[in-house]
């Protein structure tokens, strides 16, 4: 995203580091909409047979947000530390719904001594600046000339001529900057590559791209004289709610578990897959009910395909067949080399694929298994665990289930 241009993952081993949350409120489903797209780059990785290291932050200290915060404390009647703690846990609780590759999620609070040990040793430079307020590190020096020549601090349309790394309190509490907090979790839990570079892939929000990234660029910099950071920088868009960006600031957001009161995790995945992860996604009534068609959709031509290719007339047979597959995947699978999936993280083209999904030979069941694994879209558990849950639908006969299986497959009830 820094760069404009598509590189080519070589490494073996893939370093990868994506920006997390500040737990003051509730997370919400924007919050995890670039690990979606991060577990789907650990999982072609993991296919492809390479070893993924993902770790992740979350800044339990130095709150831009400590008002809120502290109406959140004043709501829930706890302290700072079981606040954050309950927020941080209920974040991960959600990850593990919708990401099957869970990231070393590191507190911020963990690397102050790391913290100091980087300020003592760029502290006497010429682009270090102090005043009452802490230590900044100013942009217009010389020093970062050639950086900036590729990549401007921008924010709302102003440069940004220095940024904090050490911010002096009045109660003497005082706290790192934001920027130095990633970097230092960054240098102190990977080391560089064969390729030179920490990271193979740095991944957070676009509204991460201007300041923060860049900055966390200056600080690896100012401690190696090197701007190889990161390879790879992802920056995944964000989610609007009927046109207006979805943030805990503005108060409209949504989480997990409210919207899975109105579908079930395939739809939500689906919904959130269907819009490339460059672009925003809307979240209106209209998509919510495009997904469930989608869904829908995906559910009844698998069945119907399967059906077909394997002649099963009887639905138990169905059932054991759809997880007989599941448990025997051939480890030699390849996805094909058109499989815009593994280009740029097309998942709008892997929906359209599963909705599409036809069978000319074995291999075509397997590889619509793989992409619903590397999506973790959960289509085939849920197609299983539906089909379980309408054996004892009075319409079906319960003698060997031996019944009209399009009949059966017509009038599932659905949980979507």
């Amino acid at each position: 995203s820094l760069t404009k241009k598509y590189v080519k993952i070589e490494q073996s081993n893939i370093n990868i580091y994506t920006c997390g949350v500040t737990p003051y409120k509730k997370p919400h489903i924007g919050n995890l909409r670039t690990y979606l797209i991060v577990n789907i780059i650990e999982n072609i990785h993991k296919h492809y047979g390479f070893n993924c290291k993902h770790v992740s932050n979350i800044t339990d200290i130095g709150f831009f947000e400590q008002q809120e915060l502290d109406n959140e404390m004043d709501k829930l009647k706890e302290n700072y530390v079981t606040t954050i703690y309950n927020f941080w846990s209920l974040y991960v609780k959600e990850l593990v719904k919708v990401i099957n590759n869970i990231p070393i999620i590191l507190p911020a609070s963990c690397y102050l001594e790391d913290n100091l040990i980087h300020i003592n040793k760029i502290k006497k430079n010429e682009y270090v600046e102090q005043n009452e307020n802490g230590l900044y590190i100013d942009t217009n020096n010389t020093y970062f000339k050639s950086i900036f020549n590729k990549n401007q601090l921008i924010d709302n349309g102003k440069r940004i001529n220095k940024f904090a790394i050490w911010k002096n309190h009045i109660d003497n509490n005082n706290i790192p900057g934001w920027h130095l907090e990633c970097f230092s979790i960054i240098y102190n839990n990977f080391k560089k590559q064969d390729n030179g570079y920490l990271l193979e892939i740095h991944a957070g929000g676009t509204d991460l791209k201007d300041i923060h990234h860049n900055c966390e660029i200056i600080h690896y910099f100012c401690e190696t004289k090197e701007y190889k950071l990161a390879k790879v920088w992802l920056h995944v868009n964000l989610l609007l709610i009927d046109g207006i960006k979805m943030s805990k600031r503005s108060n409209n957001t949504l989480t997990l578990e409210q919207i899975l009161e109105k579908i079930n995790i395939s739809t939500f995945m689906i919904m959130m897959l269907s819009t490339h992860y460059t672009k925003t996604i809307n979240i209106t009534n209209k998509n919510i009910q495009d997904a469930k068609k989608k869904y829908l959709q995906i559910f009844k031509n698998f069945i119907q395909q399967i059906i077909r290719h394997k002649h099963i007339t009887d639905y138990s047979t169905l059932i054991n067949i759809i997880k007989e597959i599941s448990n025997n995947i051939p480890s030699n699978i390849v996805i094909p080399e058109n499989n815009l999936l593994i280009n740029n993280i097309n998942t709008v083209w892997a929906i359209q694929y599963l909705q599409k999904f036809t069978i000319k030979e074995e291999n075509d069941i397997y590889i619509f298994y793989i992409i619903d694994k590397i999506l973790n879209t959960q289509i085939i558990c849920s197609i299983i665990n539906t089909l379980i849950l309408n054996i004892d639908k009075q319409y079906l006969i319960k003698k060997n289930f031996k019944i009209n299986i399009n009949f059966c497959v017509n009038n599932i009830q659905f949980i979507i």
